[in-house]
């Protein structure tokens, strides 16, 4: 593995399958497209956010580095030729001149077959030549010898992205290893349906543990497997707040969730975003924000499925907007609050983004339920509602 350090210097992949011939079963043909678009997806948030991330943290002294680093990369290209995360990454760096000077990359493919593709697809990517760090390529398996050489760096900031073939890899250790340094964040594909079916499997659970911590996912265990047993909304949410648990305990102060869907009602998995910084998490729930679905009131649900007419009638009848109004006149009853601070205090937990609560405090000035002011005194302009602006609640 390279050194990221201060000093110089799995999208799905299509490994070696065959070009898809023409499918007569439509369940099949479903299943493969929604694969395609979750892995699309998942590689659109990837990019946005490295994006907005990697601007920030090379606005710094002259020379100033970030790196971004990809565990499980696979082969950088799909069977029909379409580019995965590597080959999207590297095309973003080397359309920016201030990135291209100043971010270095990092590719791990553990299977040899794969990662001779992603050799290959890299070196095809027009410009790769005019990156100031050429992209640094590995073919190792990760595992504790990957978090323990992280662990002893330190690392300039460093967007972390980790999808593996299942859970294998990845622990509590690597997401550690990364956030122990300045604006380090980590993004990591958590496939909910194989964890959750580990949590009972002896010969498998060392890699459960990893992922929680033992005492944890012991008490996970019990948590799930309780008399009478939860329903699977509930072991769902079980399961994750142990996850945001672990997160918080080396230093993940903020989390966030996306959920992919196999069905309007059946998780596969999760792309979670973790980091010490709250710009972090605002930029990425943003970003997160533009993926979902859907959006009831113009409130995001933060997961992904392939469209549904009975689901799309189900959101129409939801009023999360509603709910958001309903519940700030209720916590803030004799207060005075900015939009900024109102945002800052409530959004954590939330689905809601500043947009929401622009919206939700507009109509409630409208209605009539609360004043607003600027501490410069400055006129509100009808239909808007700057971040200085302060609501004062009755």
């Amino acid at each position: 593995m390279t050194n990221i350090g201060n000093g110089e210097e799995r999208n799905e992949s299509p490994g070696t399958a065959e070009k898809a011939k023409p499918r007569k079963n439509f369940r099949m043909d479903l299943f493969f497209n929604e694969r395609r678009e979750q892995s699309r997806v998942k590689t659109d948030i990837v990019v946005k956010y490295l994006a907005a991330w990697a601007r920030i943290m090379v606005d710094r002294p002259p020379n100033y580095k970030a790196a971004f680093l990809d565990l499980f990369a696979g082969a950088g290209r799909y069977a029909d030729g379409e580019p995965s995360t590597p080959v999207r990454v590297l095309e973003l760096i080397i359309g920016n001149e201030k990135l291209s000077k100043r971010v270095v990359t990092n590719f791990n493919e553990m299977r040899k077959i794969t990662y001779d593709q992603l050799v290959e697809s890299i070196a095809a990517v027009p410009g790769i030549n005019s990156l100031a760090y050429k992209p640094n390529l590995s073919n190792v398996e990760v595992g504790e010898a990957v978090a323990t050489s992280l662990a002893a760096q330190k690392l300039v900031p460093c967007l972390l992205f980790a999808d593996p073939y299942g859970y294998k890899g990845l622990t509590l250790d690597l997401i550690r290893s990364i956030l122990k340094d300045w604006g380090s964040e980590c993004i990591f594909f958590f496939n909910f349906n194989r964890i959750y079916m580990g949590l009972n499997h002896r010969s498998i659970a060392h890699h459960v543990d990893a992922i929680f911590g033992k005492d944890r996912a012991d008490r996970l265990r019990a948590a799930v497997n309780a008399e009478p047993r939860p329903d699977m909304p509930a072991r769902e949410a079980i399961v994750l707040s142990a996850l945001r648990e672990a997160l918080s305990e080396i230093d993940g102060s903020y989390t966030l969730a996306f959920r992919f869907l196999r069905s309007p009602s059946k998780t596969s998995h999760y792309l979670i975003f973790v980091t010490k910084d709250p710009l972090g998490h605002k930029i990425m729930k943003d970003v997160m924000a533009s993926k979902s679905s859907s959006k009831p009131q113009g409130v995001a649900s933060f997961d992904f499925v392939l469209p549904d007419p009975k689901r799309t009638m189900a959101l129409q009848l939801a009023s999360p907007l509603d709910d958001l109004k309903t519940n700030l006149l209720n916590i803030y009853p004799g207060k005075s609050k900015s939009v900024q601070e109102i945002y800052d205090e409530h959004s954590l937990g939330t689905p809601y983004t500043m947009p929401n609560y622009k919206e939700a405090l507009k109509q409630l000035r409208t209605q009539g339920l609360v004043n607003c002011t600027r501490r410069s005194g400055a006129v509100i302009r009808n239909n808007t509602m700057p971040d200085d602006v302060v609501v004062v609640f009755p």
